[in-house]
């Protein structure tokens, strides 16, 4: 898998742009605070997934602190898999895990295909806190 993150902040908020292609069912895209993203406690505004070609149909992302993205590591999960994904609620929390640079988050996309021929486009609207 290849992707790119772009990472763009106006005051507290931050938008984190990810383009992945190459894409399969397992793979993790990193942000982190070479990438722009120096918040390491904040909440979640909006996710959003778009499938925009493969053999695959649908995506199911995930933002997580952790590579796996497993129990107590998941920041935010989707929940029904759709083509394209649109989230915006709760604003759930994250505290990231914490580099020299900042901070830490794994994107999932989930695509439900093993096939590594995807290319899918994700965003999230991140607010920082407690800075």
């Amino acid at each position: 898998m290849a992707f790119t993150t772009t990472v763009t902040r106006r005051g507290d908020v931050y938008r984190v742009l990810i383009e992945e292609t190459v894409v399969r069912d397992t793979s993790v895209a990193t942000i982190t605070g070479a990438d722009g993203l120096t918040c390491t406690i904040g909440r979640v505004l909006r996710q959003k997934c778009l499938l925009q070609a493969g053999t695959g149909t649908t995506v199911d992302p995930m933002l997580s602190r952790t590579t796996l993205g497993v129990g107590l590591g998941i920041i935010v999960e989707n929940d029904v898999a759709a083509a394209v994904v649109d989230n915006a609620g709760d604003a759930p929390w994250f505290a990231s895990e914490t580099d020299a640079t900042g901070a830490t988050l794994y994107h999932h996309s989930k695509v439900n295909s093993a096939v590594p021929d995807h290319t899918i486009t994700s965003e999230y609207i991140l607010i920082a806190d407690f800075q």
